[in-house]
Formats: structure tokens, sequence, C-alpha cells
């Protein structure tokens, strides 16, 4: 029988956790995990004793400045531990028991959950009971109010203890602005904030002057609960040992910038308010008053739906399924990307995470220990109203736990950019016959999608390796099989029309990629030559008789190729040096002097490269570049232009729409190629990022 809801537990404290015009100092223990255990369990199993034998220890920590102080408290990296466990209290220098507070919004006992607070679980300790040197800390905990199986157990994996103090302390000061000025914000916007360390303080105990250690910007927005304690409106942050984490960023140089990466926090109703927290080199602490921003995307927008009726143990083990609902209540077909947002403990114990019966990970997280990951995957599983969210697993270990409030789901969309077809990988070779079909290729084959919507595979060979996609004037289709070290030549029906291409006056071809068609019947083909890192990549020319001539063969990584309208120019990705390079055509198949046409922006820690290119009516050339999921315009001269959201994060080629020169359909996929499901966008042509 459950107790009633008023002697459940105390909720998350009030007034706990810093605020804006607060000074504060932070000790922190990070020695060792604590784990807790009930001391009245009759369990004798060997791993039980393990934990009853490490369990009731006092631990040890020095705070040596309360001067000036008015409040304290201890914030836990808390994992709540098997449900039911009750009894989950510290104390401090042998004084009462105080009860670490639970999470909230649970329709029964909150004990019941999973559930793991990382830095947020915050308990008030009256300031009498700390003193000046080393402090006593001891942790209990109780049996199982529900799903008992006799082991009540839970662990603090560090803690912080937080002394407040007066206006009278001398503290560091400063304000939040957004570099540039302006109240608006909008994706990755730079915060900065003007700051000064403490002043000197003669007859204090710490007299000197102090200057700025460090700034953390912390913001208040709704967002998934990545506090965990079941409020999805709050200031954002975690801690991990100590140290902040899931916050807007940290400086310890002036001017004290950061850069949000905001992308995926949903649309705000209210307001945006962002704080510092300024950090002396003496420790203190001040939280600067908040800086208010309106957040505003322009053409993009994210929503988030939240999971419902979550069971109180949601886990699994030992070939069981668990389930929730998520209700969408706009089209998720039109969407250009998702994510799932979930909170975990064990989560590297799964077999399988996904919506509606289809699996989009296998799993997430860590080995016997919790997480918070925001996992990418193709919103096409999903659909508009109800959806099911599951996970399954196999294992004898651990339970593998989703912790309280449940999974989410966000979904970005972009005006302008609409997805069109879906493959199991990374989609290339994009390209329209003469009746209006377009043909994609990927991972299992080459998929054909018809003027009326309907899919089919044109061919279905996964071994094949295909990329690169050209049609003939006459309907012949080309097409590079890198795996099979090949140029095809199909009909419409994909038949064999002539024999493959396969090798060059200087010996085999090894990894056709992509394709150039001339005005004379005959085709530039690149091929990386089985290198990434090393200049040793070959161009051919195919004549219209398929006899191949190596005309380059020192490029590091070529890929997209292009011919200028008029014929004099070859224009090539070096996808290994992140550029253009374009080369004078004297005559078929003969190139003149090599020209740097243009150096392209980069994305350090995402390996930004150049991909398929296209010429516009107007001669200016288009990139899709992976890394940066990006597509670039740049004017006959190589002078960027603009750039717009390919949709994909890896942009790998591209293809006007038949019926309006102002659509371009964009292949690659959703995240990295070597990870991500494919997809095709259509991307209007106007406006453009300048």
């Amino acid at each position: 029988m459950r107790v009633s809801l008023l002697f459940w537990v105390l909720p998350l404290a009030l007034f706990a956790q810093p605020k804006p015009g607060d000074v504060f100092r932070e000790y922190r223990y990070t020695s060792d995990m604590i784990v807790e255990f009930d001391a009245a369990s009759k369990r004798e199993d060997p791993k039980a004793k393990l934990r009853r034998s490490i369990s009731q220890r006092e631990r040890n920590l020095d705070i040596w400045d309360l001067e000036d102080a008015t409040r304290a408290e201890i914030a836990l990296e808390f994992w709540g531990g098997h449900p039911g466990t009750s009894g989950q209290a510290l104390r401090v220098n042998g004084n009462a028991f105080h009860q670490i507070p639970q999470i909230e919004g649970t329709p029964t006992d909150p004990r019941c959950y999973f559930r793991t607070l990382p830095g947020t679980a915050i308990v008030p300790i009256p300031l009498s009971e700390l003193k000046q040197g080393r402090n006593l800390f001891e942790f209990r905990a109780g049996s199982q109010v529900c799903h008992s199986i006799d082991w009540g157990i839970y662990k603090v994996y560090a803690f912080i203890v937080r002394v407040y103090y007066n206006e009278t302390k001398a503290r560091p000061n400063g304000r939040v602005q957004l570099a540039g000025g302006g109240s608006v914000i909008g994706d990755l916007p730079v915060f900065e904030a003007v700051a000064e360390g403490s002043p000197a303080a003669p007859g204090k105990t710490e007299f000197t002057p102090g200057p700025v250690r460090q700034v953390d910007f912390i913001a208040h927005y709704e967002d998934f609960n990545w506090t965990g304690d079941g409020k999805s409106r709050a200031w954002q942050y975690q801690t991990e040992q100590g140290e902040l984490r899931q916050h807007v960023g940290s400086s310890t140089r002036a001017p004290y910038r950061v850069t949000w990466q905001n992308e995926w926090i949903p649309d705000q109703a209210q307001p945006v308010q962002v704080s510092a927290r300024i950090t002396s080199v003496h420790g203190i602490t001040y939280m600067t008053p908040p800086a208010t921003f309106t957040l505003r995307r322009g053409d993009r927008s994210v929503k988030m739906f939240g999971a419902r009726d979550i069971p109180e143990v949601f886990g699994v083990r030992i070939g069981k399924t668990a389930k929730a609902p998520i209700d969408i209540n706009v089209d998720p077909q039109k969407a250009t990307a998702a994510r799932l947002a979930i909170s975990t403990w064990a989560g590297n114990h799964a077999d399988a995470f996904g919506f509606n019966g289809q699996k989009i990970i296998d799993r997430v997280g860590k080995d016997d220990y919790y997480s918070y990951d925001l996992v990418p995957f193709d919103p096409a599983v999903l659909r508009e109203g109800k959806n099911e969210f599951y996970v399954f697993s196999d294992t004898k270990e651990h339970t593998v736990e989703i912790n309280w409030p449940g999974p989410a789901v966000l979904l970005e969309f972009k005006k302008g950019l609409t997805p069109v077809a879906g493959s199991p990988a990374f989609s290339e070779g994009p390209v329209f016959d003469a009746q209006g079909n377009f043909y994609f290729s990927h991972r299992d084959g080459i998929t054909r999608l018809a003027p009326d919507g309907r899919t089919t595979f044109w061919v279905k060979d996964g071994a094949a390796g295909f990329h690169g996609h050209k049609i003939l004037a006459n309907g012949q289709h080309l097409v590079c099989a890198m795996k099979r070290s090949a140029v095809l030549r199909l009909k419409p029906d994909a038949s064999e029309a002539a024999p493959p291409v396969t090798a060059s006056d200087r010996g085999p071809i090894k990894e056709p990629n992509d394709i150039a068609l001339d005005q004379h019947g005959g085709f530039y083909l690149t091929d990386p030559f089985g290198t990434r890192t090393e200049a040793l990549g070959r161009v051919y020319y195919v004549d219209a008789k398929g006899r191949a001539t190596v005309v380059l063969d020192d490029i590091k990584t070529p890929n997209g190729a292009a011919v200028a309208a008029n014929g004099r120019y070859l224009y090539l990705a070096e996808t290994g040096e992140n550029r253009i390079l374009r080369f004078p055509v004297l005559k078929p198949g003969h190139l003149g002097k090599r020209e740097l046409f243009a150096n392209l922006p980069d994305r350090p820690g995402h390996q930004a490269a150049p991909d398929g290119l296209l010429l516009d009516a107007q001669g200016n050339l288009l990139v899709a570049q992976i890394g940066r999921g990006k597509v670039i315009q740049l004017d006959p001269n190589g002078r960027f232009l603009r750039e717009w959201d390919a949709g994909n994060y890896d942009a790998s080629n591209l293809a006007f729409s038949p019926k309006n020169p102002n659509e371009l359909y964009v292949t690659g996929s959703l995240e990295h190629r070597a990870r991500s499901a494919g997809r095709v966008f259509r991307l209007e042509l106007q406006g453009g990022k300048k």
C-alpha cells in the first residue's frame, strides 16, 4: 500500500540553486562515488554484501570561508537508484538527517520512477551545521516502498557545498550582452560578459583584489528536461564532477565571449534570459542580472513533443520492450531533421530504440552510468498524431532505465526546404530523365522516384557502390560503380547498353566517383584512386567510344566535376583540400594549367569539403559541401555569392528540377555519411545567406 501523497518526499527546494544577484563559493567533493545501500536489507548475495560494505561511510570536505555567509546548500549529482528506495537523506557533522529532494510532476510517488539529477538535487543546509575547517558528511538509504526486491540503493557521483554571502562580501562584477548589441537572437548567438574582478577588502579574510578567473554563461528557457527534475522551463545546466555542463558556455579570457550552440533548443514562446556566473581567482562567484532576449530564427523552426503516460518503472532487460506515446500535431514528413532527446541509466545495455516499430539506433549512453543524449534520426519514421516510442533489451545485465520525464522528439522545419525521398544510407548521383523520373543512388542500389511520387528500385545491388550518375542525350545512363571499379552504361530499363568502362590508357580505373558530361559526347570522370590523404587522385576523359585517358593524376581526392556550358572550363572539387579548381579545356580531353577557383568555408571539427558541382544558367557554380550541410553559390570568378542550408549534414550532389530552374534537388545524409540515413531534399533557390 502506498503512503499518502502528503508524506511521499520533499519536492525540489523552492529557493535552491543560484539566482541572479547571488554571491557564493563552491566546495566540491569528487573523491569517490557514494553508494548507499539499505542497512536493513536481508539480502546476503555477494553483490549485496559488497554494496553494504561500502555504505554509511563518512566523507570529509574542508570549508574555510564562512565569513559573511547567509545560507548554504548541497547540490548532488544523484542517481535515484532502484525504484522505491526510501530514506534517501544526508547529514552534516552528526546533525539531523535532511531528506534528498525528488523529481516533480509524477502522477504517483516519484521514488517509483527512474531518475537522475545531475547536480540539480539540492538540499538546503542550516548554516549552523557547517564549520570552518573539516566537515563530515553521511548518507543513508532505506527500504523499497514500491517494486521491491529488497535492494534499496542509490548513488551520489559527486556533490557541491555551496555557501552564499551577503552584500558586504568582496565579489566580482559585470553584466551580459549580445556581442554587437541588440535584444534579438537567432541560432548560434555570441554572448559576452563585461566583467571585472573583486576589489581589495581590508580587514576581510580575502583582502587582496581578485581578478576574473572564469565566466560561465547559463540561460533560462524551455527545453527538454536536461536538469532531470521534471521542469522544462528553468535555468538549464548540469554538473559533472562539479563542472558545469549543458550550459551556454564558458570563457577564461577577456572579452569573455561564447557562442551558444542553440540550434536544437525549441522555439520559445517566452523571452530567453541569459546570466553570467563570474568567478574570481579567490573562488568567489557572482551571478549577474539576466539579460533578456527574443529568439527569432527566420526561415528555421524547431518544435518539441514530449512523451506522456510514462510508467513507474520505465526500463527493460531480458527480452522485454517498454513503450510510451508521443503526440505530434504537425506533419513530421515535412521536417528536415529530427532528434530524440533522452536521459538513460545503463542505456548502453539496450538493443533498440525506435518509433512505431522502426529502430533508429541500437543503444545510447553508457554502461551502469547516466547519460543525456540528443540522437539524430530520420523523421520519416514518425507520423502526425500518436507515435509510439519503444526501447528493447535482451541483456541479462542491469536494466536499461529511461529517466523521468521520459523522451522527447525535436523536429526541425526549414522554409524553402522539403524532404522528397529517403534511403537507408548516404545518397548520391541525383539525375532526371526526359520523362521526369528522378534517380538517386545509395548503399542498396539506385532508386527511381516517379513524377507521381512513387518510388521503386531501378537497380537493386548492394555490392556495386553506386555514386555519380548522368544520362546522355540518347537516354543511356552512365553510372559510377565504385566497388566494381567500373562506369556502367545502361539502358532506361537498367539492362546493359554497352560494355562498362573499367580501364584507361594507364591501367585500371580504381574508384570511379563522379561524371561531368561535355558537348562532344564524352565525359570527365573523377577517381580518388584509393587514397583520401595523398595527391594521387586521377581524372579521366572518356570519349564517345568509351576510351578513357588520364588527364590529371595529382589531385587530393578529386570528387565532383562540371563542364562550363560553353565547354571552356572544367571545374573540379578537390575534397582533400576543401577547394575548387578550374582548368581551361584546350580540346576534349586536353586541359590547360590549373587555377585555384575558390577556397571554401571551413567548419572546425567537421571535415568540411566540397562534393558535387553544378552550373546554373548564369554561369554560377553551385557546390554541395559535406560537413557543413550547405549549398554554396560562387560567381564565374569564384567569388562567394550566397549559401543555403542543404538539409543534409553531408550534402553530396545536386540536380536542377526539370520543371523549375529555381528548384534544386540535394542528395546526401542527415548526419555523417558513415552512420546516417540518406535523404533527398528539394531546395528553393531564393534568398540565401550572403
